[in-house]
């Protein structure tokens, strides 16, 4: 299809959201056009690194619950959720018409090599105090190495604490597993510890690209976008000249 026939997106409209390997394959592109450094350094790219991320966790997520998710951007960057995700089920009882959108709020942090805080101690100072609610879902991607990661003992650590937050989970790498990349953990939540391993390139079968809007029967109806154009943002100023790619 010619570039010319396709028809161009982005997040300003609330009803597009995107599959978690669309999202990782926009953090490539960004690392693969704009740098390595600029694509995970730049505040130009902050929102495709937090859809990353939430893409990354909702793939291993989806070895769980065996359920696809979709997600977009907060349109608001500077009010919580980092991302708002989607899944899409059937009606359960006769006061849902039409199929249910099912949305999980997204908030997103880091644990980084230069953090002088154990694990437990930066996750509590970015949920105690703070007010996320019930229905908002933390999810730490932890970048710092050569740490040993106890998930059970940061779930007995992190129950002592009344947090207003749903449930915070782990994201990290790990060479341990065959075949696998990632794990996530939750550490919080009203169920036992989970953790699982995956490989975040191995995709579920879904749409990249969907729309969601109410027909007149107030029927959620679903839409693949199909051929679409989704650009990069701009960036403003540069890290540096980095032009690695990003792996």
């Amino acid at each position: 299809m010619n570039s010319n026939d396709m028809k161009e997106v982005d997040f300003s409209s609330s009803d597009i959201f995107i599959s978690p390997k669309f999202a990782i394959r926009r953090m490539i592109g960004v690392g693969h056009k704009y740098g390595r450094l600029n694509a995970i350094k730049s505040s130009s790219f902050q929102q495709v690194r937090e859809c990353y991320i939430a893409g990354v966790f909702l793939l291993g997520l989806s070895h769980i619950t065996k359920i696809n998710y979709w997600l977009q951007p907060n349109s608001d960057p500077n009010n919580a959720p980092d991302v708002f995700a989607i899944s899409i089920r059937n009606p359960k009882d006769k006061s849902e018409i039409g199929v249910v959108r099912e949305v999980w709020k997204i908030e997103i942090f880091e644990y980084e090599d230069h953090s002088r805080d154990d694990l437990t101690t930066h996750i509590l100072k970015k949920v105690k105090d703070k007010r996320y609610g019930k229905d908002t879902v933390l999810v730490c991607f932890v970048h710092k190495s050569n740490i040993l990661i106890n998930p059970e003992q940061l779930f007995n650590d992190l129950e002592k604490y009344r947090l207003e937050i749903s449930e915070i989970w782990l994201l990290f790498q790990c060479d341990l597993f065959p075949n696998s990349d990632y794990v996530i953990s939750k550490i919080f939540g009203d169920k036992a510890c989970l953790v699982i391993n995956f490989n975040h390139k191995q995709y579920p079968v879904q749409k990249d690209i969907l729309s969601t809007r109410r027909a007149k029967s107030k029927t959620l109806k679903f839409e693949p976008k199909g051929e679409v154009i989704l650009r990069f943002p701009k960036l403003r100023g540069k890290v540096n000249d980095d032009k690695s790619t990003h792996n």
